[in-house]
C-alpha cells in the first residue's frame, strides 16, 4: 500500500487473504497462547490515505474491518483495548481504549494525562471503559537499572494521582515492581480496591483547565468527593453540599472536619489534595473509611443499632456517636467519634 508517495505496510482488509492471515494472527495468540488481553496500539497510524484492492474501501472502513475481524477470531472472554486509536470508528468494537497520553515521571504528566482523562468521563462505561495507562507510584529509591521512567514525583503528588486514578473509573494496571515498593506504598496502592467502576463529574469542568472537584457519588450511604489542586500556587475549591447538614471526614489524613451547611470550601496549597466522605448529620452512623479512598457502604441505624458490613476484613471505620459497643474492635479517639475494626457484617448498639 502506498501513501503519500511513501510506500507503508498496513493490511489491507478488503483483501480476503488479509482477513485470513489477521484472524489466523489472533487465534494463535488467544486460543493457542492462552492471551486474554490484547493491546492495539498506534491505532491511528493506519488510517491514511491508501490505496485499496477494494476501491469503495477507504481507512475507516479498513479500520472497522480490522476490529471486526479481531472480534470475530478471539473469544468471548477476550478483552481488546485500543490504545493511539480513534474513539468514534472504534465504538462497539473494543473493550476499552486509551483516553490520554503515556504516563510519564513527573508532575507535568500527570496533568496533562488526567487533563484528558477527567474531561472524558462521558466515554466511560456507555462507548468503552476509559484507559488512563498504568499506575506508577514509586520514588526514585524503588527503582533499579531497568525501569525505563525515573520518577520524580513527591508524596503529596503521589496522593494526588492515587487519587485521580481512583476518580477516573477506569481500567487499573499497576506498573511499579512491587518487591521494591515499602510496606506503605502497598497500602496505598490497596486503597484502591475494591476498585472504582464509575467515572467522577467533575464539578468544575468549565472553571479549571484539569478538573480538581471531582464528585464520585454516593456508595452507600458515603458521598466521595476528590479535590487537587493541579495548579503551582494555592488554589481555593469549592463543593456543594445540599440541602441538609454534612458530616465531612478527609481520608488521606484520617480527620474529621466537622459539620457543615450549604457548602464546603477549602484552600489547598500547590500539588496537594483532599478526599473527603461526606454523610448526612443526624443519627449515630459510619462517616469515613480508613482503607478505601471510594468506600462502598451501606448501613442501616433502627432502634438503637448500627448494623453495616466492612467492605476488606480488618477494615476500619469511623463512627459518630455518643456512645459505641458491641463486638468490633472499638477506640474512642475523641467525644462523639469512634473507630472500629472488623471483618464481616457488624451489629452495634449505638446512641
Amino acid at each position: 500500500m502506498t501513501r503519500g508517495g511513501e510506500r507503508t505496510i498496513c493490511l489491507d482488509l478488503s483483501v480476503p487473504e488479509a482477513r485470513d492471515f489477521l484472524s489466523g494472527v489472533m487465534k494463535k495468540a488467544t486460543y493457542e497462547w492462552g492471551f486474554k488481553y490484547l493491546k492495539l496500539d498506534l491505532m491511528t497510524t493506519t488510517l491514511g490515505a491508501y490505496k485499496y484492492a477494494d476501491p469503495s474501501f477507504n481507512s475507516l472502513k479498513n479500520y472497522r474491518k480490522c476490529l471486526e475481524v479481531i472480534n470475530e477470531a478471539v473469544p468471548d472472554d477476550t478483552f481488546i483495548l485500543g490504545c493511539t486509536a480513534p474513539f468514534g470508528p472504534s465504538i462497539g468494537l473494543v473493550d476499552g481504549i486509551r483516553v490520554s497520553p503515556d504516563i510519564g515521571d513527573d508532575w507535568t504528566s500527570l496533568k496533562v494525562v488526567f487533563n484528558c482523562v477527567l474531561k472524558r468521563y462521558h466515554y466511560h462505561k456507555k462507548f468503552f471503559i476509559n484507559d488512563a495507562d498504568c499506575l506508577i507510584v514509586r520514588k526514585a529509591e524503588n527503582e533499579d537499572e531497568e525501569c525505563r521512567r525515573n520518577c520524580t514525583r513527591t508524596d503529596d503528588e503521589i496522593l494526588c494521582y492515587l487519587s485521580a486514578a481512583a476518580a477516573s473509573g477506569g481500567i487499573l494496571m499497576l506498573s511499579d515492581k512491587l518487591r521494591l515498593m515499602s510496606a506503605e506504598q502497598i497500602e496505598q496502592i490497596s486503597y484502591l480496591y475494591p476498585i472504582n467502576t464509575e467515572a467522577a463529574l467533575p464539578l468544575d469542568i468549565m472553571d479549571s483547565y484539569v478538573p480538581g472537584i471531582l464528585d464520585c457519588g454516593v456508595r452507600g450511604a458515603i458521598r466521595t468527593v476528590a479535590l487537587i489542586n493541579w495548579e503551582d500556587t494555592e488554589k481555593s475549591l469549592e463543593i456543594p453540599l445540599g440541602e441538609g447538614r454534612r458530616r465531612l471526614f478527609s481520608f488521606w489524613d484520617r480527620k474529621y472536619l466537622g459539620v457543615f451547611e450549604g457548602k464546603y470550601c477549602e484552600t489547598l496549597a500547590p500539588h496537594t489534595c483532599r478526599v473527603l466522605h461526606i454523610t448526612e448529620d443526624g443519627a449515630p452512623g459510619v462517616i469515613g473509611c480508613e482503607n478505601e479512598v471510594i468506600p462502598v457502604l451501606d448501613q442501616k441505624f433502627e432502634n438503637g443499632k448500627l448494623t453495616f458490613t466492612f467492605i476488606k476484613p480488618g477494615d476500619t471505620v469511623v463512627i459518630a456517636a455518643e456512645r459505641v459497643s458491641g463486638d468490633a474492635k472499638l477506640r474512642e479517639i475523641s467525644p462523639g467519634l469512634f473507630e472500629a475494626t472488623g471483618e464481616g457484617t457488624v451489629t452495634l448498639r449505638a446512641e
